[in-house]
């Protein structure tokens, strides 16, 4: 009764409201629990249609719904399958709704706000769950569930139901925008009455803002909260600390993010020589500023630096026994990622990615970006060989941006980009045309339209729109070429962003060419695209052509390329010998499209890759008794 009477007390105080003229209905009060007892008592219980008569229509009546929060990390509501249905139901009849929290678990969160961090409201939104929640009446559960699902089986209440799915996401969105204004208010707050604010603070608040929101609005949010930061080190005279350094990494990961390299890097040089400088190169922090400076040099294609840093940031955290950390995984990402540019195989990866995996889930992050993200990742390492597990890792990801409700956000438009091209890589061209329009529309909502991504996604959309037949194709295609033409002439000509722009053109011309059939792979590694995807930037990622199965046989052939049976391909593209023959790359002429566009990886001589059609090391004699001895590659096992 404390902490309801004191959360409706700071609300009315909040709200400028006069707790006398402020009547509340609450079920647990209103409702005649001794009735409801003695009922049960016999075995008895009110009918599910008598409760949901009820809270029906005191809801239309009051037309405004409270929700306490408390703990404010772990509320008790949440886990109640009437609490979480109630709140879905005002958010869908348009009520207004409202979370309140008492003034005791508001100091909490302002105490994790300047320490811990933002990580339990991630750990909040995981645990929104209608399925898993509890009810005191077992038949309240199923016939709720029935009324979200009506599909759900009456046995197993547990399957998956993507409107339950919706369910969850609509009431993590609300909480998160709850979250974030009650964070900004609080620093809004603090700063209007001259209090000092500790650098934490700002820097956890900026966290949440870019991460739940992802539209024009939260950038310059964001943007003014690290102002803000940088401004009250200064009035401080605090900026020779740690926390100061920790500011200026995160500010310049988010102007990378915007795309705005000067201002990135002059924060990154401030943040390395103030950590530098006080000695503190044993920090999580430290490895953060390494991870992020290892991304720099992603942009400009120094991949081998980028895998430097990142194998010291790793062992920098491996000495401090902090890898039970979500830097620590993200670290381990990233250096996954890194380990694509250098076309390393899936089999190299996997150490990485299981690590990093296990590292996720075992500080219980299973429902975070960075999870997602690293799910995202190693779909894209495997998906060209039809292994299952990519459409396994793609949906789970997925899923993720959905409960956390992040469904129009930039990273989540890229996953849906890159699920399309799973799709078409399978020849199903239409569901691939349905992510594409997904990803358009996200883009849209999200200014993404006047980006390098856009254009790249205009290119998949026609692709697949000239396969289907579609009249628009040609529209879409002129769209692309013409906002391409207009990207270029705004960069400075020889920069990383002019030759991705320069390949997408490429790209298109070759779509056009092939009917809107992917061309072959390019053959040197690409910079990621904006939200550090692995492998290819999302402007390059090049889908080859389905090769019929009894053309993936590998046998003699391969054998005798003395390749260990998997010739390697320009770009990572493994695949029989005479697969390269009958997809017409021609390994017996060695001047075919393949041989011509063949490019030693980076750090390689042109004399390491010798020009024959396939791009793999043997000899043309070697390859002429390949192409004699086929019929036995196709019929080996």
């Amino acid at each position: 009764v404390r902490i309801v009477v004191g959360a409706l007390s700071r609300w009315c105080r909040t709200s400028g409201l006069d707790p006398k003229q402020v009547f509340v209905w609450q079920c647990a009060l209103c409702n005649n629990q001794f009735r409801v007892q003695e009922r049960r008592s016999r075995g008895e219980w009110e009918s599910f249609r008598t409760f949901k008569h009820m809270f029906e229509r005191r809801m239309d009546h009051t037309k405004r719904i409270l929700s306490l929060m408390a703990p404010w990390d772990s509320p008790k509501n949440l886990s109640r399958i009437w609490c979480v249905f109630e709140i879905y139901m005002a958010l869908q009849r348009g009520h207004q709704f409202e979370v309140i929290l008492p003034d005791e678990e508001d100091d909490k969160f302002q105490h994790a706000l300047e320490t811990s961090g933002m990580q339990p409201i991630w750990d909040l939104f995981g645990k929104v769950d209608i399925q898993q929640a509890d009810a005191a009446a077992e038949a309240d559960k199923h016939n709720i569930l029935r009324l979200v699902d009506s599909n759900l089986g009456s046995q197993n209440f547990s399957d998956y139901s993507a409107k339950c799915e919706e369910v969850n996401a609509a009431v993590v969105h609300r909480l998160q925008r709850w979250f974030v204004k009650l964070a900004v208010d609080s620093i809004s707050v603090r700063r209007s009455q001259g209090r000092q604010i500790p650098l934490e603070a700002f820097d956890n608040v900026a966290w949440l803002l870019s991460t739940v929101r992802d539209d024009e609005e939260s950038w310059e949010q964001t943007t003014k909260m690290y102002g803000f930061a940088v401004q009250a080190a200064e009035d401080s005279r605090s900026t020779n600390t740690e926390a100061y350094a920790s500011v200026l990494t995160k500010y310049a990961a988010h102007l990378s993010r915007n795309n705005d390299a000067i201002a990135r890097d002059i924060c990154l040089n401030k943040a390395g020589e103030i950590l530098r400088r006080i000695q503190a190169t044993d920090t999580v922090t430290f490895a953060e500023y390494l991870q992020a400076s290892a991304l720099r040099q992603r942009s400009v294609g120094a991949y081998d630096h980028q895998c430097q840093l990142l194998e010291e940031a790793r062992g920098v955290l491996v000495h401090n026994n902090l890898k039970n950390t979500p830097t620590y995984a993200s670290v381990l990402r990233y250096l996954n990622q890194c380990y694509g540019y250098q076309n390393r195989t899936f089999r190299e990866r996997r150490e990485i990615f299981e690590e990093a995996k296990t590292t996720w889930e075992n500080i219980g992050c299973k429902y975070s970006m960075g999870y997602a993200g690293l799910l995202m990742d190693m779909a894209m390492a495997v998906y060209r060989s039809r292994d299952q597990r990519a459409a396994e890792w793609f949906e789970m990801a997925r899923k993720i941006y959905v409960r956390l409700g992040a469904t129009q956000s930039a990273e989540y438009a890229s996953l849906v980009q890159k699920i399309g091209r799973h799709r078409v890589y399978h020849d199903r061209h239409r569901d691939g045309l349905e992510c594409f329009q997904e990803v358009h529309g996200i883009h849209r909502n999200v200014r993404l339209t006047k980006t390098r991504y856009h254009a790249a996604l205009l290119a998949d959309l026609a692709s697949c729109q000239m396969v289907l037949k579609d009249a628009k194709s040609q529209s879409t295609f002129k769209q692309a070429r013409n906002l391409v033409n207009e990207l270029q002439n705004s960069e400075e000509n020889g920069s990383a962003e002019y030759a991705t722009l320069g390949r997408l053109r490429e790209k298109l011309q070759r779509l056009q060419n092939n009917g809107g059939r992917q061309g072959p792979p390019p053959t040197t590694p690409q910079s990621g695209d904006a939200h550090g995807d692995p492998v290819r930037s999302a402007s390059d990622d090049e889908l080859d052509r389905p090769v019929p199965r009894m053309l993936r046989r590998r046998g003699v052939l391969s054998w005798l390329c003395g390749r260990s049976n998997e010739p390697v391909l320009p770009g990572n593209r493994r695949r029989s010998c005479l697969q390269c023959c009958f997809s017409g790359s021609g390994c017996m002429s060695g001047l075919s499209r393949w041989g011509r566009r063949s490019v030693p990886p980076a750090g390689e001589s042109s004399q390491q890759s010798p020009p024959t059609g396939c791009g793999c090391s043997a000899t043309r004699a070697c390859a002429c008794a390949c192409c004699a001895l086929g019929l036995l590659c196709m019929l080996h096992p």
